[in-house]
């Protein structure tokens, strides 16, 4: 095996395995996204985490034992034809296995990543903002003569 083409070799999987993880991430992201509720009798505002993953693998669940069991395998023999599209082009003994492996191992560290980071820092600034918000909006109005509910305390 000359060093050109194990170059070759790692530099396919590992374009392969980033476009994976940057797939999942962005579904991560769009899972972890937290939801803003205001709650109309406190006259406070709250972020609360995002809990689509929840119900999404609820729905699943309900879906794969349901009516479309029978779709799991046209999936299947797709994602059997990716890996084995990367693995042809790669050339090697066991490339479609290490293709495979690749792409579902760095889509799930992409996920979980995107779910990650979405629910931690993403809530962390809308948090941050929302008190800036709230603040600012008690200010104004103090400012204009009209009170405003004191600030719930910080947790």
């Amino acid at each position: 095996m000359a060093v050109g083409d194990g170059a070759r070799t790692f530099a396919i999987i590992f374009l392969v395995g980033c476009a994976a993880w940057l797939s999942g991430s962005l579904l991560g992201f769009l899972f972890g996204v937290p939801r803003f509720q205001a709650d109309p009798q406190a006259d406070t505002n709250r972020i609360l985490p995002n809990t689509n993953l929840e119900q999404i693998s609820d729905w699943l669940t309900k879906i794969i034992v349901g009516a479309t069991l029978v779709q799991l395998g046209p999936l299947a023999a797709r994602m059997g034809q990716l890996f084995q599209a990367v693995g042809d082009q790669v050339g090697k003994p066991g490339a479609v296995v290490a293709a495979g492996a690749a792409i579902i191992f760095f889509s799930a560290a992409g996920f979980m990543w995107g779910y990650l980071w979405c629910s931690l820092r993403v809530f962390r600034e809308m948090a941050a903002l929302t008190r800036q918000d709230i603040d600012s909006l008690r200010a104004s109005r103090t400012a204009a003569g009209l009170a405003l509910p004191a600030a719930p305390p910080q947790t």
